[in-house]
C-alpha cells in the first residue's frame, strides 16, 4: 500500500478508533459511566452539563454497539447502563 494512502487510512485500526474517541461528548460520557455501577439516562443528563438528550442517546448507541456499555432493565425502573 502507499504511504498516506485512502484505503491505508480506512484499514488502520487507530484511525478508527481516534475518530470514534474525538467526537465531542465520547469521553466525557464514559467518564461518568465508567465507574462500573449502573447510571440512568437522566443522571448521565444531569451530570454532563450541556448535553442535549439526542447527543447523549446517539453516544450510548455507539458506545453500546462497540460493547463497552450494556444497556440492562432492572425491574420497572426506567434501564441504566453499566460496563461490561
Amino acid at each position: 500500500m502507499v504511504k498516506g494512502s485512502k484505503v491505508a487510512k480506512q484499514s488502520c485500526p487507530l484511525v478508527s478508533t481516534v475518530n470514534v474517541i474525538s467526537r465531542k461528548w465520547f469521553l466525557l460520557t464514559l467518564n461518568v459511566i465508567g465507574n462500573g455501577r449502573g447510571v440512568g439516562f437522566n443522571e448521565l443528563l444531569k451530570a454532563i452539563d450541556g448535553i442535549r438528550p439526542k447527543a447523549l442517546s446517539d453516544v450510548l448507541k455507539q458506545t453500546e454497539s462497540m460493547g463497552l456499555v450494556k444497556r440492562v432493565v432492572v425491574g420497572n425502573s426506567p434501564p441504566g447502563l453499566v460496563t461490561p
